[in-house]
């Protein structure tokens, strides 16, 4: 009965902290998204989409910053830009994607002394991501 008692509060307690994590990396993409829409001065539209993404890039890294220490510096933050596949012509998406490797660095550890729970219910990765478009006349200012 003890056993199931601290099996039910590692569950709840891994769950929980799972649950704030994967939060953490949708909120640190979402930021890194929005940073994208920040003018950034350029002399064209190939270097301010550069600035903009390495802004997003930037930003997405500084949010995350916080779980970079516990997840021994493995968080990778991935930022594209290209035409927005519904109007390609007069849109670009920046997508921004964080990425944490829990199962290499988990904050709670896995139960090893019970047989298949230690593996059940922690994910490899945890991704966040986000996507936000910018009209390709606002990205410069001529």
């Amino acid at each position: 009965m003890l056993v199931f008692f601290f099996l039910l509060l590692w569950g709840i307690f891994n769950f929980g902290f799972i649950f704030v994590i994967q939060s953490m990396m949708t909120t640190a993409a979402e930021d890194g998204a929005r940073a994208a829409l920040r003018y950034q001065p350029a002399t064209s539209k190939y270097v301010a989409t550069n600035l903009r993404a390495n802004a997003a890039q930037q930003t997405a890294q500084q949010v995350a910053g916080v779980l970079n220490g516990l997840a021994g510096g493995s968080i990778t933050t991935t930022v594209k830009s290209k035409p927005c596949s519904y109007n390609p012509r007069h849109l670009t998406c920046f997508s921004v994607q964080v990425t944490f490797p829990y199962g290499q660095h988990p904050i709670i550890p896995a139960l090893v002394n019970f047989p298949f729970i230690g593996s059940v219910g922690i994910p490899q990765q945890l991704t966040g991501t986000a996507v936000m478009q910018v009209d390709n006349d606002n990205l410069r200012q001529d």
